[in-house]
């Protein structure tokens, strides 16, 4: 099994805490992203969703530090985001940039007003230490900014984490909507990992993820993840994914996978180069 640990010797490689999920989607194309530093435009879907991030987090910053909160400065800072990213950004036409405006404004507010008031939270856009873990192959070492952490009423804590896209959240049977959770148990796993340190204390409350769909409709909805350690660190009679990622990184050996759906040029910087898919 995996382990925390000090050391600063034998590093086989950084692992940025965001990048958890696209690793295991694709290990050659993460390689091309963060080993040999090849670099796309972003998408006009990323963009969105980082403007919704800095507009959200500025409201609940307020909070956290006992000010009245201004839905108004959120949706400003969100909308400054999108007219000025720090990235070049690649958006298909200008229907899609106004659009994404209507978007970014109503998740925003909406965010502000109705969800922002159910929850308390601790921490807000953490920047935390690198933290080094150590496996059979060597150190992984993992960089990264918490996105919240929030208290339950019983005093128990938990990561959360925003995310945002057309299918971020789905219907449950009932008809009522949850977050979607697919891969993302990876990146609130390393982030809980990482919150356990830099906050010293065992996090106990499930980890969250807090969907925003970009659809018409603009609903917001939440969904726990009980256990987001057990597959990143192992248990007896299974290998945990920092294993695996650390074989791999000692290893050179990057694997692709052609059936991943972030196998396009718009998502993957090697496409051009890449032999492996059609």
């Amino acid at each position: 099994m995996s382990e925390i640990t000090n050391a600063v010797r034998d590093i086989l490689g950084t692992v940025r805490a965001s990048s958890w999920k696209s690793f295991f989607g694709c290990e050659l194309s993460w390689y091309y992203s963060n080993v040999m530093g090849l670099r796309i435009p972003s998408t006009g879907v990323a963009a969105t969703g980082t403007a919704i991030h800095a507009g959200t987090a500025v409201f609940d910053a307020a909070r956290l530090r006992g000010e009245e909160p201004s839905v108004e400065e959120a949706v400003a800072v969100a909308m400054a985001s999108l007219h000025n990213p720090e990235e070049e950004v690649a958006w298909d036409d200008v229907k899609d940039f106004k659009d994404a405006e209507a978007i970014v404004i109503k998740l925003t507010t909406k965010y502000c007003n109705e969800f922002a008031p159910t929850r308390h939270y601790v921490a807000i856009e953490t920047r935390c230490a690198a933290l080094d873990i150590r496996t059979d192959y060597g150190v992984v070492r993992t960089t990264g900014t918490i996105d919240r952490v929030r208290e339950l009423p019983d005093l128990r804590r938990g990561v959360t984490d925003l995310k945002s896209g057309k299918q971020a959240t789905e219907k449950n049977d009932d008809g009522t909507r949850r977050a979607a959770i697919g891969a993302h148990h990876l990146q609130v796993g390393i982030y809980t990992l990482m919150a356990e340190v830099a906050l010293n204390e065992q996090l106990e409350a499930p980890a969250e993820i807090v969907g925003l769909s970009t659809t018409k409709e603009a609903p917001i909805a939440a969904a726990d993840i009980p256990d987001v350690k057990t597959a990143l660190l192992g248990k007896e009679g299974y290998v945990g994914m920092i294993e695996m990622a650390a074989k791999t990184l000692k290893d050179g050996l990057f694997r692709p996978n052609p059936g991943a759906f972030t196998c396009t040029k718009t998502w993957c910087a090697g496409y051009p180069r890449c032999p492996y898919h059609a």
